[in-house]
């Protein structure tokens, strides 16, 4: 199971992390749309902003996953 899905019961010790080798498998996130799709000026600047904040998003709203 995704840790994200288990950050209550981390938190109040009713569950712990056993390490593993071969564990985590780290993922990439990608976003799709169809071929030669023509973006709004807003779905721009969204797409945009997420190139450019990426790393600090992630921080932001994982970060809290590497306690674990």
């Amino acid at each position: 199971m995704p840790i994200i899905g288990l950050r209550k019961e981390l938190a109040n010790g009713e569950l712990k992390i056993v390490k593993v080798p071969e564990l985590p498998k780290i993922t990439q996130w990608r976003l799709i749309w169809p071929a030669g799709k023509k973006h709004s000026a807003v779905s721009q600047a969204y797409l945009n902003f997420v190139e450019k904040e990426k790393n600090n998003i992630a921080l932001e709203v994982f970060g809290w996953c590497t306690a674990y």
